[in-house]
């Protein structure tokens, strides 16, 4: 590295240090969009062309500041490097942006703190460099304030902002009820979705029914399966009375392999008057922590649950054995929409099942006894 300038003055110490730092906050943002890429070139060309474009140029920032560090309109080049995607952090988390819309609420992601982590610092020290020679030093300081007190706000509650379809995440809080709103009853966005979302979400459905017949005709053989209460007991989900019992599979939680229709992480059986149970859907789960899974699009609503103002560690979609699409990926229990495809059979790939493969079964003595003690 050049220790002298053009004009033959000397670097400092400081000088020196600042401009490592700078290209290596370069070399970091340039690293860390190449490695965003794999995720954004099949679902949003667009922009994995723009972080290709930005790497491109942090690289060449770099290499220029490298040698020409005392030119100002390098330490501005390096500036607008650091604000730029920064803001594009914030807006893509907090507002729907085309082709974004699963990163709306995803405050806290592994890449997207150290690009935040290299920004910040590449601002700050451009602002440095730039303060003998221009005024945006104040102006860059206090976006730099706020950007980081927005992502410093967003990761405390890590709630998803966006509304309507754009909102790929539902947020349920504790007080909140939904069977007073029939639109939770039905699949939401179907009109707005893309012919592809809707053909994704209708195999989707159409596979949970075949898994359903498949895999789990009886509820002895989501037991056998390995679907179990181990995760919240069978007593505490009677008591909460919404007529629907979880059996989730530890297995499937663990094998990181997300709306698997295969291994679905949990199944939900409703209780029926008589003490009976049948399969009403299985219930897919991933990571709060990461964008949700893009098939489907706005069809498959995901959503989680909020806690003392945080969300939990997994968000859900439900697919329910349904009928019609009109219901198959409603946000509550269409009960209604259940019992006609109990009662009448749902036509699947033109076919209509037989009555005794409608997967309904008796749980064991003792629970079904808590259970009619509980109809009553």
């Amino acid at each position: 590295m050049s220790a002298t300038a053009e004009s033959g003055r000397p670097r400092t110490l400081r000088q020196r240090l600042r401009t490592d730092f700078a290209v290596a906050c370069l070399a970091g943002i340039a690293a860390v969009h190449l490695l965003e890429v794999s995720g954004t070139t099949t679902h949003a060309p667009i922009w994995a062309a723009a972080f290709i474009g930005l790497a491109l140029a942090a690289i060449t920032v770099a290499i220029l500041l490298n040698r020409l560090w005392w030119r100002h309109e390098l330490w501005i080049a390096a500036a607008t490097l650091g604000l730029l995607p920064m803001l594009g952090y914030v807006l893509s988390r907090a507002t729907p942006i085309p082709n974004l819309g699963a990163h709306v609420g995803q405050w806290v992601e592994p890449l997207g703190l150290a690009a935040l982590l290299f920004e910040v610092t590449l601002l700050g020290l451009s602002t440095w460099a730039l303060i003998p020679a221009a005024r945006i030093a104040p102006a860059a300081n206090l976006a730099s304030a706020g950007v980081l007190a927005l992502v410093a706000l967003g990761a405390t509650t890590s709630f998803p902002v966006a509304t309507g379809c754009d909102q790929r995440v539902m947020l349920s809080t504790e007080s909140e009820a939904h069977h007073d709103d029939p639109a939770a009853y039905t699949t939401q966005c179907l009109r707005v979705a893309s012919p592809a979302e809707r053909s994704e979400a209708t195999a989707l459905w159409r596979e949970s029914w075949r898994v359903a017949r498949e895999r789990f005709p009886t509820f002895e053989a989501a037991r056998a399966a390995g679907y179990d209460f181990s995760i919240k007991p069978f007593d505490e989900q009677i008591a909460g009375g919404s007529g629907l019992l979880h059996l989730t599979s530890r297995d499937a939680m663990r094998d990181r392999r997300v709306l698997d229709v295969e291994r679905p992480e949990s199944l939900v059986y409703q209780v029926l008057p008589d003490g009976k149970v049948s399969l009403a859907a299985l219930l897919f789960r991933a990571r709060s922590s990461k964008p949700p899974p893009p098939r489907g699009g706005e069809i498959v609503k995901w959503h989680a649950h909020a806690s003392a103002g945080r969300l939990g560690r997994t968000i859900m979609a439900h697919a329910w054995l349904t009928k019609s699409m009109r219901t198959a990926f409603a946000h509550e229990a269409p009960e209604q929409a259940l019992a006609d495809a109990r009662l009448a059979g749902a036509r699947i790939d033109g076919r209509r099942p037989s009555e005794k493969k409608v997967p309904e079964a008796l749980l064991s003595p003792p629970a079904e006894k808590r259970v009619a003690r509980r109809a009553q």
